[in-house]
């Protein structure tokens, strides 16, 4: 919101001719700039002075067309007072700017080479922009849900001994691709570009002082939102999403776009969806496992080194195996001799889309889910995981293995003796010391796969 302020206060130092008033604009500003670096944020740092930066060409671009117009009419050009060339200048000099906001020793601290270089945080974007643009790849058309994006990338992308938590993609642009899907996407990146051409065109073209002062302060509003949204998430409050989209809206009422800014913004907004979607794949190859999604949001793990094996099928509880058991059923198929692994999460407990229980080697029932798939004698074989209960008409030849947290097994298995009695050689238990989220797997391969 500072630098939505600060471009309006530009809008309107260009805008006026009264010194007075420059002065005004010039000394909020300052203590605008100042708040800015109080934030220590390197990214509104950038954005200041990209946008400064071009208002630095808009003022040059203008002083050189009343130039144009003068000689053209024969007028000599006005000669400015001193005081006036000076506010001048700092109406449109990025330098000052630039300095004012690293007069803060936090913010100079936070962007020497030194520090940017040994920052852990811009490596984790570089990683987590990676695994977004693999989980687009996966899912290019419907995305994954907006609120399931952090999950979603900690699950299945993110390294399986790397517990950093994430609630997005802290990338805008990303974040909508990864939410939605790549045509949310191209819409976007479409109408904020045509938005932003045409204001462009207003700006440098010969409209009047109002529609041109209207263009300004909307090319700079989505100019920072764009910038801004390349290293951070603008969509995390309306305050951060509504200037832009305003903006947007306004360009497209009163500067409807040309075929050429048409033509331009397609090919950038599709060559941008393109790029991402297939950066995704080509990233997507280094994985040991394959990561597939169908339209159900029923997720596929499968095992690169196998092409032909058993199939598992995990019923997964996320009160029981939390909420990050991707990253758990990863470790199950990378080791062991499964081929795929297929997870059936709450919306899918009724029906198993693409993959019948009577076609997995392996069924895993976490929880709650032991209620949720009939266990019968079979082909297939049953793993229980911290199961919430022991259906009393499960047979003893179909279950493998029950995996209880050793903290558990009294308070789990206390009300059905004769169930405790029937199973108890199959009772595994993960000692007291581990914890049971992060290590079903490791019991799974050790006392159920390799059994």
């Amino acid at each position: 919101m500072l630098l939505y302020a600060i471009a309006v206060l530009w809008v309107l130092n260009f805008s006026t001719k009264r010194l007075w008033l420059k002065v005004v604009l010039v000394a909020v500003e300052a203590l605008l700039i100042v708040a800015v670096s109080m934030t220590m944020s390197r990214g509104g740092v950038v954005v200041l002075v990209c946008a400064a930066v071009f208002m630095r060409w808009v003022y040059k671009r203008h002083a050189m067309d009343k130039a144009a117009v003068s000689e053209f009419r024969g007028r000599r050009p006005t000669v400015r007072q001193p005081s006036y060339r000076v506010f001048r200048w700092f109406s449109c000099s990025p330098l000052w700017r630039v300095a004012l906001v690293l007069c803060n020793p936090g913010m100079w601290g936070r962007s020497a080479p030194g520090y940017v270089v040994q920052d852990a945080s811009i490596g984790n974007r570089f990683e987590l922009w990676k695994g977004a643009a693999k989980l687009i790849s996966t899912s290019p058309l419907g995305g994954w849900g907006f609120d399931n994006t952090g999950a979603a990338y900690m699950n299945w992308f993110q390294s399986v001994d790397n517990h950093t938590f994430y609630k997005g993609t802290v990338n805008s642009f990303l974040q909508l691709a990864v939410a939605y899907g790549l045509p949310v996407l191209f819409a976007v990146l479409l109408v904020s570009l045509l938005a932003l051409l045409g204001a462009k065109r207003l700006v440098c073209g010969g409209a009047e002082p109002l529609k041109k002062s209207i263009g300004l302060l909307c090319f700079l509003w989505i100019l920072i939102w764009m910038i801004s949204s390349c290293f951070s998430t603008m969509l995390s409050s309306l305050l951060l999403f509504v200037p832009p989209m305003l903006a947007v809206l306004v360009m497209l009422v009163i500067h409807p776009p040309q075929m050429s800014e048409l033509r331009g913004a397609l090919v950038i907004s599709l060559s941008v969806c393109v790029l991402i979607f297939v950066a995704g794949l080509v990233l997507a190859r280094g994985d040991p496992v394959t990561i597939e999604r169908d339209v159900n949001g029923m997720v596929t793990v499968s095992n690169r080194e196998i092409k032909t094996g058993r199939t598992c099928l995990v019923y997964a509880d996320q009160q029981v195996l939390g909420e990050y058991f991707g990253k758990e059923v990863r470790k199950l198929v990378t080791g062991s001799n499964f081929r795929k692994c297929v997870v059936v999460d709450k919306a899918g407990y009724a029906t198993v889309f693409g993959e019948k229980p009577g076609t997995a080697d392996l069924i895993i029932l976490s929880g709650n889910t032991v209620g949720q798939a009939a266990i019968k004698n079979g082909t297939a074989k049953y793993a229980l995981l911290n199961p919430s209960f022991l259906p009393d008409a499960m047979p003893d030849e179909a279950i493998q293995a029950i995996v209880y947290p050793e903290i558990n097994r009294t308070h789990r298995l206390e009300p059905d003796t004769d169930t405790l009695k029937k199973f108890q050689a199959k009772i595994r238990m993960v000692p007291y010391n581990e914890c049971f989220e992060t290590s079903w797997a490791k019991y799974a391969q050790t006392e159920v796969i390799h059994r």
